[in-house]
């Protein structure tokens, strides 16, 4: 038995999706039916929970190469001149992809499921901005629709606007971007056990910088804090898993890329570059995820 756990990383999420392609194109779908649990913050949240609704890897990836560049679609120049707290992107453009007004398969099943008509446990991490506790992770308990709980998720701060009916919920990717640990205690609080995590860091990994601790006055801390404080979460996050089921028992896949990528980068060029950098990395991780997922 297995779960899989997907970290947030904009359009970069291509790159898990096309993972899962390349596996599908060999072993099909029946991996799936191992699957015991699944958790997804941002991006990450519409893999996990169209997986958790019948949708295979390659569909995923197929909506991502498809309709990536409509997920970022930027305000018109007027627009952001003339508001000045206008995000960069518009968030209609999420629930278009995720709406009937779509006629395909994606946005039929995000559009009329609700998270308790997925069967397996699934966890969504969102982050509520006006109250006193501010973590909220959806799950099965929950009666929203699917498409609520995914653009709740996906709504990171300066990129798209909040959602919700008072348009106080932005991405989960503020407190777990990588909720691995979401995964793995919600799990455990359902009396499940013996199973093994594949977890997908979208963003890959980039190595820390020695220099970055360097600058040791206001500024510098407050630049550190700034970029590096979804990575350093993401990093606790693990930690807390591993506790829990053991390091033995999570896999992480992260290709090594030297610097990070932007998240809302869809030009065809990046497109490339991303599935060229999973495709390496999965010829060098399939044998250990095959072994997980087929048993």
């Amino acid at each position: 038995m297995f779960a899989f756990n997907f970290c947030g990383g904009g359009f970069l999420g291509i790159g898990p999706a096309y993972y899962l392609h390349l596996y599908e194109r060999v072993h099909g779908t029946s991996y799936l039916k191992n699957m015991i649990g699944l958790s997804g913050a941002s991006t990450g949240s519409i893999i996990a929970s169209g997986l958790g609704v019948g949708l295979s890897g390659t569909d995923l990836y197929n909506m991502y190469d498809e309709k990536g560049k409509e997920m970022f679609e930027r305000y018109s120049l007027f627009t952001r001149l003339t508001h000045l707290s206008c995000p960069k992107y518009n968030s209609i453009n999420l629930y278009k992809i995720l709406d009937l007004r779509k006629s395909n398969v994606v946005s039929l099943i995000f559009n009329t499921m609700a998270l308790d008509d997925i069967h397996i446990p699934i966890f969504i991490p969102a982050f509520i901005t006006d109250r006193a506790n501010s973590e909220k992770v959806f799950d099965n308990d929950d009666i929203n629709q699917i498409k609520d709980a995914v653009i709740s998720s996906c709504s990171a701060p300066t990129y798209f606007s909040p959602s919700g009916k008072r348009k106080n919920i932005i991405d989960g990717g503020m407190f777990a971007n990588d909720p691995v640990a979401a995964l793995t205690g919600g799990l455990n609080k359902k009396g499940i056990s013996n199973y093994k995590v594949v977890s997908f860091v979208t963003s890959m990994f980039v190595p820390d910088d020695p220099s970055c601790c360097g600058d040791r006055t206001t500024l510098g801390w407050g630049t550190y804090i700034l970029k590096n404080n979804v990575a350093r979460t993401g990093y606790f996050m693990q930690f807390l898993a591993e506790q829990m089921i053991g390091k033995e028992n999570i896999l992480r896949l992260a290709p090594f890329i030297e610097k990070p990528r932007d998240m809302d980068d869809v030009s065809d060029k990046s497109k490339f570059e991303i599935i060229s950098l999973w495709e390496n990395y999965f010829e060098q991780t399939v044998d250990t995820f095959h072994e997980i997922v087929s048993q």
